[in-house]
């Protein structure tokens, strides 16, 4: 509710999704991206979950604190 409330370009966004319950992650995705799509907001998220790696526009693979790979879900 903080990031909606102060209204930041940029959303940085680590990993809250493991805690929740595969519907949960499914449910605040969705809206988190919408909201961020609708508003011309740019979202950087950390996760290991694939399916939220399938919604983004960009992924970046790091590996040791270094990028190995960069590109589309489909590269």
């Amino acid at each position: 509710c903080r990031l909606i409330y102060q209204n930041p370009d940029i959303f940085l966004i680590d990993d809250f999704f493991d805690y929740l319950t595969p519907q949960l992650r499914e449910v605040y995705s969705r809206h988190i991206f919408k909201y961020c799509k609708d508003n011309n907001k740019t979202v950087v998220f950390v996760s290991a979950f694939e399916n939220l790696a399938k919604k983004s526009d960009r992924i970046f693979y790091f590996n040791n604190c270094n990028m190995v790979e960069d590109g589309t879900y489909e590269e």
